[in-house]
């Protein structure tokens, strides 16, 4: 268990160097600057869906219909915080449906 932990850990560690390492090279290449206050953003968001969904887990017995429905449920979460702190706004959903080739909203 102890070296399952481990390599989590260092897989995470791993990510948060590369993360960085591409933001510099986005930033050099492109001149593009990313919006720190909008990362931060996204990482609130998502350590507030983690905190409700590890509440929910250990509230309830995990089977594979309750596996689904968190993820549903932390997908809704995790996008409906992020509205409410201000991450993402109307314009962000118009550009995704433009993506999909969707009209409407």
């Amino acid at each position: 268990l102890l070296v399952i932990i481990g390599v989590s850990i260092a897989t995470v560690i791993t990510r948060f160097f590369y993360l960085f390492g591409m933001g510099i090279l986005l930033k050099r290449e492109t001149g593009i600057h990313n919006k720190k206050i909008l990362i931060i953003k996204t990482l609130l968001s998502s350590l507030f869906m983690v905190a409700v969904l590890l509440s929910i887990k250990h509230m309830l017995k995990m089977n594979i219909f309750l596996v689904i429905l968190s993820v549903i449920f932390g997908f809704i979460i995790y996008f409906l915080f992020l509205y409410l702190i201000k991450g993402i706004n109307k314009s962000d959903f118009l550009i995704i449906n433009e993506i999909r080739g969707s009209k409407s909203i």
